[in-house]
């Protein structure tokens, strides 16, 4: 018998079954979101040290957007006295002055008004990594990497990953076909994301790869009616394996 196995970084994330019961499609966690930092007069802060919050952007916009304090506290469902703190904090943690107080109409200063283009900014992003991000768990985008050996990746892995593009079609899917062994080490080293393969994993890699059995396959020995062996009624691996034990 052959088994072939799907193997995954123990740390990975499943995401989907593309064929029911049997190979688990997964993903390893890798997505980050970095912000840099625009202000020319806080440029050495660590990321924990941010003088703002996206709350506070998010009051900043909805002033900006009114005209006013009242009508943007309406607009975010939160009192005006709690804009106004949020505005002294936001105000003094910068330490600039972001609206113009002597008029009826908030207006923004000119630090004011290059926070709002910057917040703006920062809020789209962090709008669109959240959708990155449900998108990828719903499987409605990102890469997929395979990996297969010669075996799979010629009689397995065409029908699967055309029943999976079916279901997931905004998953880009990459399928690498290389032997046993190199693609278990592609897959230790993060560089394959999953990999169904036929043979014999490396032991020294049992211990950083979930190994999960998915299949067996039958091999056949096929020999001329006259061969020695033709009349075993069991043959040892060993002896398909040695070729000097076949005469």
């Amino acid at each position: 018998m052959i088994r072939s196995t799907v193997i995954r970084l123990s740390r990975a994330k499943c995401l989907a079954q593309p064929v029911a019961g049997h190979a688990v499609i997964c993903q390893a966690p890798f997505i980050y979101f970095v912000v840099g930092l625009p202000f020319r007069f806080r440029l050495n802060l660590d990321m924990s040290d941010l003088p703002f919050t996206l709350d506070q952007l998010r009051i900043l916009k909805a002033i900006a957007a009114e005209g006013s304090f009242k009508r943007a506290a309406d607009s975010l469902y939160v009192s005006q006295p709690a804009v106004s703190l949020q505005v002294q904090n936001l105000e003094r943690q910068l330490d600039v002055p972001l609206f113009d107080r002597g008029g009826r109409r908030a207006q923004l200063t000119e630090a004011g008004h290059l926070l709002l283009s910057y917040g703006d900014r920062i809020l789209s992003l962090c709008q669109e990594t959240c959708r990155a991000i449900e998108d990828l768990q719903n499987l409605q985008g990102g890469t997929l990497i395979v990996g297969a050996s010669q075996t799979t990746g010629t009689y397995l892995l065409p029908r699967m990953l055309g029943l999976f593009r079916q279901k997931y079609p905004d998953v880009a899917v990459q399928l690498h076909v290389h032997s046993t062994r190199r693609t278990a080490w592609s897959v230790a080293n993060g560089q394959i994301d999953l990999a169904i393969i036929g043979g014999e994993i490396p032991p020294e890699l049992h211990d950083s790869l979930d190994i999960i059995p998915y299949a067996e396959d039958e091999m056949a020995l096929i020999l001329p009616v006259f061969h020695p062996l033709a009349r075993a009624g069991q043959i040892e691996k060993t002896i398909c394996t040695n070729s000097s034990s076949l005469p």
